[in-house]
């Protein structure tokens, strides 16, 4: 490739100057201020530094704008709290690999001889602590973490805070019957420094002061008093128990079985407790009980008169009666020894559950493919044919209940049914034109109806179908279908 001369250059850059040294071509401006910015890009760039800030065993990277270690933790929103170290500090410069280690401080309380004192530290020595509280822990004091006794040289673990408190060595004088006990203990109470000299108390046994004093002085005298075995008879069986008093009625007290109302002992409760240390218990109460027992109520039916035919409405609900006796029963150990009756009454008079039935007659028109029909009653039933010998029986049965031949146009219904409607004109699709002739033994949980033929023209058919009683409305009227 051939160079272009020096000279020439010279000249072309000339050329793109004016009289007063200024760039005259536009392109020329153009890529010069682009090159100054790309240069300026490149410098500020350096001063973008990745770090990695490690807290606990916990690492995060960020990169930041930043010289010193504080605005570099800052700009990667990091916080720093009271008691926190970290390294380097923060107004020192960026280390050079970006590594930034913080250990969280956490809040220590320290309780010792009434005072109260609180830090912000990483520390996790408790001698280290105690030192920096200005606290000395003497030789039978004890040191309790969160309420737990802890050592002095092991650490505390990992928290956000602790408790410590330093309880102090007491002398504990303790009397029981003819002994004299003493002991050194830095427990929090007198049951803990009894604890400690396994001197364990039963349930029973009394002690002054309680075993949940605290240990706040130099010196703590107490005395026990041990309890003697008892055994106590009840409806449940025997009960063993430890007491102190000698009468009756405080060691069953003692004992968690005091006598209540009615209740006796053998021997009696002002009475002292006997040789054989053994006590009858009868538990007795009495009670007041209401008995009762209930009294029917009537059915009854009345007409409405606004009311369609065939239709039903409860005027009054059926409300059962209440025959109430009051009675006292006395108990003996959840056994009845005696019962009276004090009062008998009737605590509710039974009400008739009312029931109405419509009595409104609406006659109506209705076109078939037997011509039209003008009828006063429709009624759902379920239906079935029959013939002469086709009556279910082992023989023919020619006639009907009314005297008539059984043939097509004879109908028969229930006994109810046909004491008020023999003789009713009524109308069935697919069958016809019939009357009410004939009596049938029916189905029990439905209205029935048996149609009519003769053995020559019978079709066994049946089911669901409408029977239409027809004009005119007769005057003995079966107003509730049974």
């Amino acid at each position: 490739m051939l160079q272009p001369k020096s000279g020439t250059i010279i000249q072309n850059s000339k050329q793109n100057l004016g009289s007063n040294g200024a760039l005259k071509n536009p392109i020329i401006i153009v890529v010069f201020l682009i090159l100054i910015i790309a240069i300026a890009s490149l410098s500020v760039s350096e001063f973008r530094h990745a770090i990695t800030i490690q807290i606990g065993g916990e690492k995060q990277a960020a990169k930041v704008w930043a010289w010193t270690v504080g605005d570099a933790l800052k700009d990667a929103d990091v916080k720093v709290y009271e008691g926190d170290i970290v390294t380097p500090a923060e107004d020192e410069r960026l280390p050079d690999d970006g590594q930034i280690f913080i250990e969280r401080s956490f809040w220590v309380t320290i309780t010792a001889d009434g005072e109260t004192k609180s830090i912000w530290t990483t520390e996790s020595s408790p001698q280290k602590l105690l030192t920096m509280a200005d606290v000395a822990l003497n030789p039978d004091d004890s040191l309790h973490w969160n309420g737990l006794p802890i050592s002095v040289e092991k650490s505390l673990p990992m928290a956000i805070s602790h408790s410590l408190h330093v309880q102090r060595a007491t002398s504990v004088n303790v009397t029981q019957g003819t002994q004299q006990l003493q002991s050194i203990s830095s427990a929090a109470s007198l049951g803990g420094a009894l604890w400690d000299q396994d001197l364990i108390l039963k349930n029973i046994d009394s002690i002054n002061p309680e075993l949940i004093s605290p240990l706040e002085g130099q010196i703590v005298t107490a005395s026990i008093q041990r309890a003697k075995n008892i055994m106590i008879q009840h409806a449940n069986g025997v009960t063993q128990a430890q007491v102190i008093s000698d009468r009756v009625g405080e060691a069953l007290s003692e004992a968690g079985m005091p006598l209540q109302g009615l209740d006796y002992s053998i021997p009696p409760e002002n009475t002292s407790i006997p040789i054989s240390n053994t006590i009858k218990v009868v538990r007795v109460h009495e009670e007041v009980i209401i008995e009762s027992e209930p009294l029917p109520f009537g059915f009854l039916t009345q007409p409405l008169e606004d009311a369609e035919l065939d239709t039903q409405q409860v005027v009054q609900a059926g409300e059962y009666g209440l025959m109430a006796k009051r009675q006292r029963v006395v108990y003996e150990d959840r056994v009845e020894v005696s019962r009276q009756t004090e009062d008998e009454w009737i605590a509710r008079e039974p009400k008739p559950r009312i029931v109405g039935y419509g009595t409104k007659i609406n006659i109506r028109t209705m076109q078939t493919p037997d011509g039209p029909i003008e009828y006063w009653r429709a009624v759902e039933v379920y239906g079935s044919t029959y013939s002469p010998c086709h009556s279910g029986g082992d023989k023919c049965y020619p006639n009907t209940s009314s005297g008539k031949p059984v043939q097509k146009g004879v109908i028969a219904v229930t006994l109810d049914w046909y004491r008020y409607m023999q003789g009713l004109p009524a109308y069935v699709p697919n069958y016809g034109f019939g009357t009410i002739e004939d009596v049938g033994g029916g189905l029990p949980d439905r209205h029935w109806i048996d149609l009519g033929y003769s053995d020559e023209d019978w079709v066994g058919w049946g089911g669901w179908m409408t029977i239409y009683f027809l004009t005119p409305v007769p005057e003995n009227i079966m107003w509730v279908l049974q």
